[in-house]
């Protein structure tokens, strides 16, 4: 049905709220009323003359505000001027026949169509009103805080039905029944707005299990003066494969209730109470999963590495004449498993299942006498380093001259580790010249260093990676095994 506003006869039965609006606003227009009456001379408003010159207005249409000019000399002429075309129920502020004036704002408010269900039955009309209270209110539908309503899809609580702020086009209602529900002995009446008895029950709070019986059937429609009768099975706990089941069955003994819940035992498992115990109301039956095993574990042996001297092999080098593989001891034990936790371990045997071998390297002695072309002339060494060089002189030293096998600083005196190139030795770098190793220093980053001497007067700093030659005549004790670099290989170059 199509319902308009402006044509509605008297509300029969018009909420209390809106009454005392009603007797206010009566008593406003009064008051009101005898003050204009007071105040004002019953004169007719003089007409505005007609003009040549156009007037500047706003109008408001659809949410938005418009300047207009118009010649116009009354709001329903300005409308017949711009061809706006009011439905039955469109308002226009101010009225028709109001005279314009420069400035003046004219709103069309335009009637929506809104479509109000209650239950089975819709009413369809055309308003203004934007709210849900004033639309209601209008049709002459009153509703109740229990009843169920949805504005515009959106479910809404009653008491927030006068604030709702956004333009309604749809508006559904689902007044609520009374219904009562029969559980063993208790029985409970209460009204809801539901549309099944499942949907009923569930709102009621009330949990059904598959074996419970419940009448009428959950999925039938809620009818008025409903009755719902619920017949409980029996209600347990099942804790089985890592889950806590809450479930009902009409079985007699656990075993029968394992059955009936769909969980079987197998092998070794049993549960707890036994199988053939009675069910009570509200007992907890746990199944315990049993599993046997037989594990290996397995501890390394860690094999070995030997060093082998070979003369055949060039001095400062290395090579793996027998890769090492760790070996493995064994032991075999049975296990047993409940609900995957390990309960026993029993030892059956234990070996050993690999042997280590040990690695062997071998370390070349060969020393072999080279020459090189310096700027010094041909020169014999007999080993050869790649070593980070540095400088020093005494003042450096705060004037301390003395080297630690008491010889002066000076340029031809070099500083090294000892274990890396003894003392005494020369040693040849390009750049430098020959130095004799009579001094040593504190840890470096790297045990393949040289700090290289001289006097305050002659100072050259240094700071690089160089080529240190070992000069001949070899010594007579010789360390063949030098530490390898921070990756493990050889520091030569």
């Amino acid at each position: 049905m199509t319902h308009s506003p402006q044509k509605l006869p008297p509300q029969k039965r018009p909420n209390s709220l809106y009454f005392i609006f009603a007797l206010l606003i009566f008593a406003g227009i009064g008051i009101t009323g005898v003050g204009v009456l007071l105040l004002s001379i019953p004169t007719e408003a003089p007409k505005p003359q007609p003009t040549s010159t156009p007037m500047t207005i706003n109008l408001e249409l659809d949410g938005r505000t418009y300047p207009v000019s118009t010649f116009s000399q009354t709001v329903g002429a300005f409308l017949a001027e711009q061809t706006l075309t009011l439905g039955a129920d469109d308002v226009v502020y101010p009225p028709a026949d109001t005279f314009i004036t420069a400035q003046m704002l004219i709103r069309i408010e335009r009637a929506r169509l809104v479509q109000i269900y209650v239950d089975n039955q819709i009413t369809t009309i055309t308003t203004t009103f934007t709210s849900p209270f004033n639309i209601l209110n209008l049709v002459d539908i009153e509703i109740a805080p229990i009843d169920s309503v949805q504005i515009n899809g959106t479910p809404v609580p009653y008491a927030d039905i006068i604030r709702w702020a956004t333009p309604v086009d749809d508006i559904r209602i689902r007044r609520a029944m009374t219904i009562t529900i029969r559980e063993d002995e208790g029985v409970t009446t209460r009204q809801t707005t539901a549309h099944t008895v499942a949907e009923a029950l569930d709102e009621a709070g009330y949990v059904l299990f598959l074996p419970d019986q419940v009448s009428p059937a959950p999925t039938d429609p809620i009818v008025a003066n409903m009755e719902i009768v619920i017949d409980r099975s029996r209600e347990l706990t099942i804790r089985a494969d890592g889950r806590s089941i809450a479930t009902r069955v009409r079985a007699q003994t656990i075993g029968d209730a394992l059955i009936e819940s769909g969980i079987t035992l197998n092998g070794l498992d049993y549960s707890i109470p036994s199988t053939t115990q009675p069910i009570t109301e509200g007992i907890t039956i746990r199944v315990i999963r049993v599993t046997e095993d037989i594990v290996m574990v397995q501890t390394p042996i860690a094999y070995e590495s030997v060093l082998q001297a070979d003369a055949n092999l060039e001095l400062d080098t290395r090579a793996v004449i027998q890769a090492g593989n760790s070996g493995a001891w064994q032991q075999n034990y049975r296990v047993r498993y409940e609900n995957g936790v390990e309960i026993n371990r029993e030892l059956v045997e234990e070996f050993m299942a690999q042997a280590p071998a040990n690695e062997v390297i071998a370390y070349g002695t060969r020393i072999t006498i080279r020459t090189v072309e310096t700027p010094d002339g041909v020169l014999e060494y007999w080993r050869k380093f790649r070593m980070y060089a540095t400088s020093y002189y005494p003042a450096g030293l705060g004037g301390d001259n003395s080297t630690s096998i008491g010889e002066t600083l000076r340029k031809g005196i070099v500083a090294i580790n000892p274990r890396i190139i003894p003392y005494r030795l020369n040693v040849y770098v390009f750049g430098y010249g020959v130095g004799r190793t009579a001094d040593t220093g504190g840890p470096r980053t790297t045990p393949y260093w040289i700090d290289l001497g001289y006097s305050d007067e002659d100072f050259v700093g240094w700071s690089r990676w160089v080529d240190v030659y070992v000069l001949t005549p070899v010594p007579e004790t010789v360390n063949y095994l030098l530490p390898l670099n921070e990756s493990g290989g050889p520091i030569f170059p």
